[in-house]
């Protein structure tokens, strides 16, 4: 982190999911988030059945890129470490990135 910009390569990491008789395999190269893991293992596991949640769950469902279909493309990360005096907000949709202070 310089100047108060959070870098993009602190915030990605590989994310692999097999599943030989579910899905082809392939390479997807959009933005998600570790939090749409659970809505995709949902719904990965109850197979279209409908299923009623106390409270909502956070994330969005992979399947639409497992499936190749067009799924979303966008991921919101924060930064709070050394050199940073309040969190720093990153929201990157596609190929663009923007980074948010609190002033």
């Amino acid at each position: 982190m310089v100047q108060n910009v959070v870098f993009g390569k602190f915030l990605t990491c590989p994310l692999i999911i097999s599943s030989p008789s579910g899905f082809n395999s392939g390479r997807v190269n959009s933005a998600v988030s570790l939090v749409d893991l659970l809505p995709t293992l949902d719904e990965f596991a109850r197979d279209g059945l409908a299923r009623d949640y106390p409270t909502p769950i956070e994330g969005r469902s992979l399947l639409p890129h497992l499936s190749r279909s067009k799924g979303h493309d966008e991921v919101i990360g924060e930064y709070f470490a050394e050199g940073t005096t309040e969190p720093i907000y990153m929201i990157r949709r596609g190929g663009k990135k923007t980074d948010l202070l609190r002033e």
